[in-house]
């Protein structure tokens, strides 16, 4: 219905396992990669797990059409009720010829004949479950006796397990300990990421023959915290959105038009998840405030919750909320607390929800606050050397070139000086690049009160800088993490600080392991 007033040849959001729509996130891309890894180099047993809606099926499909004419892969999308059934299914899809077996143990000498047949000539075989955690556990138990199949020199088949998280519950039982041991490769299919819904739907909507992408950024993150990064989601809210934006005669979908898609999409709030949405907000809020209570108490708690809208920050001087911090991180609080931080974070969407949480704070507390600055200007800006970029040359390797190493943090201290690199994949040549002289000055921000920030450390995931955060925390500084949301991914910074004293600043700077940075980088003090 919406197709030419798009541009588009084809639907973008149909909730179909179609392999050209194939998105190639992190998650996805190493799963993919372990398969045919697994596969080639015959290590047996692999599993892929996720939640339902991650896009397990279209990984499988996406494998099934890229596999080589040296690999024979079987799909199996439904369980079977019995071991003979399964190993009837395999004999036919290995062409072993009809006939009637005495014992299901003369099929299997059959299939094992014929697969060591198919390795002689070179080939592999690959049995792929989808759907596997709806097998039962005498199933998963013969699939372990099926993957002993081997010679002496070679597995004669490998298997893929394909299944929700229930299937990692289910191969915990203790029946299934061989099982386990027997799984050499294991991938975990996780929601994506805001810079990777952002990206997800862009490609959609060009893998559909759009020329440009008609959703604006605010109305995908609006997606994004209603589908919590679910594809099947994201297809479902976007598909009725474009439905939405072709009705009312607007080829721009603004968060206006994605939320009434989502009232016809998803289920309406008295049902299910989103009936208990509130009181999940109601409940985290209490268990936060009982948190912060008793660990001004003891004196051991210091961690920075943040959310898109409000964060609150606990250290020794008091409490910070800001609206500029993207991403939940943690000090002193294990990794399941951080992760409940995390979910409650990613929750918390309307005004009222973020006030009712702020009103939890008692008026000592809110009188004892104070901002994370957002006017932080680097103590000085001496440029090293300004480089133009030459033909078919990369970032990383001209970051290579200048600092003798490359890493996120380089990138992003780059990135950070040159502002008109908006995707650090797309420079061109002849551009011209600045790159500062790193000494500990260059990454030590004053903010408009007085106090010092040292910018120590950027990565591109959440949880490196929940570990830089730890690490930071041994050596008795104060640290905090603060998320930039650029056009082509979200980087994390890690800030040590505040500091009273730039000398303090810098000492803290030198302290701490800087093997990331530049060799000879401590030696460059004064220049």
């Amino acid at each position: 219905m919406y197709l030419d007033f798009y541009g588009l040849n084809r639907k973008p959001f149909e909730n179909i396992p179609d392999p050209s729509f194939f998105y190639y996130s992190y998650d996805h891309k190493e799963a993919l990669a372990a398969i045919r890894y697994g596969v080639e180099e015959d290590k047996g047993l692999i599993v892929i797990s996720g939640e339902v809606g991650t896009g397990k099926t279209t990984l499988i499909q996406t494998y099934l059409k890229t596999v080589p004419s040296s690999i024979i892969a079987i799909y199996v999308d439904y369980p079977f009720v019995s071991m003979s059934q399964l190993l009837k299914y395999l004999a036919d899809k290995l062409e072993i010829a009809d006939q009637k077996f005495p014992s299901p143990q003369h099929l299997v000498e059959a299939v094992t004949e014929r697969l060591s047949t198919i390795a002689e000539e070179g080939k592999k075989v690959v049995l792929l479950f989808d759907e596997a955690q709806h097998l039962s556990l005498k199933s998963l138990e013969f699939i372990r006796l099926l993957s002993n199949l081997q010679t002496s020199e070679k597995k004669l088949i490998n298997i893929v397990l394909v299944g929700q998280i229930e299937l990692l519950k289910k191969i915990e039982a203790p029946e299934l300990r061989q099982l386990r041991q027997r799984i050499l490769i294991q991938r975990v299919l996780r929601p994506l990421s805001f810079a990777e819904t952002m990206n997800y739907i862009q490609h959609r909507m060009l893998v559909a023959g759009a020329f440009s992408n008609p959703f604006t950024k605010e109305a995908m993150r609006f997606i994004f915290r209603k589908s919590g990064g679910i594809p099947r989601l994201i297809n479902t809210i976007c598909d009725n959105a474009l439905l939405g934006g072709y009705v009312a005669g607007v080829r721009v979908i603004k968060p206006s038009i994605v939320k009434q898609a989502i009232k016809e999409s998803l289920p309406s709030k008295p049902s299910g998840y989103y009936a208990s949405r509130k009181a999940i907000i109601i409940t985290g809020s209490v268990v936060i405030g009982v948190i912060l209570f008793v660990g001004v108490k003891m004196g051991e708690l210091n961690f920075l919750w943040t959310g898109r809208d409000v964060s609150i920050y606990k250290n020794s001087s008091g409490y910070e909320v800001n609206s500029e911090i993207l991403v939940p991180s943690v000090t002193k609080i294990d990794d399941a607390m951080f992760g409940f931080f995390k979910n409650i974070g990613q929750d918390v969407e309307d005004t009222d929800e973020r006030n009712y949480i702020l009103e939890q704070r008692t008026k000592d507390e809110q009188d004892s606050h104070y901002i994370l600055p957002s006017d932080l200007e680097a103590v000085t800006k001496e440029i090293d050397v300004t480089r133009g970029v030459k033909p078919q040359e990369a970032l990383l390797k001209i970051i290579v070139e200048v600092y003798g190493k490359s890493n996120e943090t380089l990138l992003d201290i780059v990135q950070r000086y040159n502002p008109s690199i908006k995707n650090i994949n797309f420079i061109y040549a002849g551009q011209k690049i600045v790159f500062p002289k790193l000494t500990p000055e260059s990454l030590i921000f004053k903010s408009g009160d007085g106090r010092y920030f040292v910018h120590y450390y950027s990565t591109s995931q959440a949880d490196k800088a929940t570990k830089k955060l730890k690490e930071i925390s041994s050596f008795n500084y104060q640290a905090s993490i603060v998320a930039v949301d650029s056009s082509d991914r979200i980087t994390y910074r890690v800030y040590v600080g505040p500091f009273g004293d730039l000398n303090y600043a810098k000492e803290a700077l030198l302290s701490l392991p800087h093997d990331h940075l530049p060799i000879g980088f401590e030696k460059r003090i004064g220049n």
